[in-house]
This record gives structure tokens, C-alpha cells and sequence, in this order.
């Protein structure tokens, strides 16, 4: 990436002031498809960093639900494949939502999963649509 990609941005007014972050959880809090930022903190509120600016382009959620193997679909193996060719691959580790970004406005993505039967699916852009295991 050339530098000329890149604004300055300044810091806003939670990193103003002194605070002892102790852990942090990602995930899209929103449903807009960027990833947001909480932070547990000693003595204080928690912060959330609410990612604003990070989904201007296309993006595809997974959401996974497991049946024989576990709720959460925890273990799942995700395969994105945008119209362009760009492959993703993403193991499910926590949680249960997976997000993808793709590289090109008029992409749509085609998903497949490979953990148990294997199988594919057109989805439509910018949502998170449940998979369910069979």
C-alpha cells in the first residue's frame, strides 16, 4: 500500500484522558460489517470503539449454527469466493459470526463450508445469514 492511502486521523476523546485497559473483545456490534472494539478497564466504565468508517466497501457475514457438532459451529471451516476469484478462508473459534470483506463494488460473494457434508450458496451482500449444519 502507497502512503498516499492513508489520512491522519486524530485521536478522539477517550485517548485524551488516562485509562487501564485489562482486555478487549472484537466483533461487529453494529451489524454493519466493520469490526467495533470493547474495552474492559480497572475501576471505569468499559469503552466501546465503534468502527465507523470501515465498511465502505462490500462484505459478507457467516453466521454459523451448529447441530451434531456444537451450537456455536465452533470448529467450522469457511470458504468465501468472491466473483472475482478472490478466496477467504476462516475457522470458526469464538463466537459464531464471521466476517469477510471483498475487494471489488460489484463482488457477490459464494460461500462453502468443508467440515462436514460440503456444500455451496449465493448469498447476498451485506448481511449476516445463518448457516445452520445439517
Amino acid at each position: 500500500m502507497s502512503p498516499a492511502n492513508f489520512v491522519r486521523v486524530l485521536p478522539g476523546a477517550v485517548f485524551q484522558k488516562e485509562w487501564a485497559g485489562r482486555g478487549a473483545a472484537f466483533g461487529d456490534i453494529d451489524n454493519n460489517g466493520d469490526v467495533d472494539i470493547v474495552v474492559s478497564n480497572v475501576n471505569q466504565k468499559a469503552y466501546v470503539l465503534r468502527n465507523d468508517g470501515g465498511n465502505r466497501r462490500n462484505w459478507l457475514g457467516i453466521q454459523t449454527i451448529g447441530k451434531k457438532s456444537n451450537r456455536d459451529g465452533i470448529g467450522c471451516r469457511v470458504k468465501v469466493v468472491s466473483a472475482s476469484g478472490l478466496a477467504q478462508y476462516f475457522t470458526v473459534q469464538y463466537g459464531r459470526r464471521v466476517p469477510f470483506g471483498q475487494r471489488q463494488a460489484a463482488d457477490r460473494g459464494s460461500w462453502r463450508r468443508f467440515h462436514c457434508e460440503g456444500w455451496s450458496k449465493s448469498l447476498a451482500l451485506r448481511r449476516y445469514p445463518e448457516i445452520r449444519e445439517r
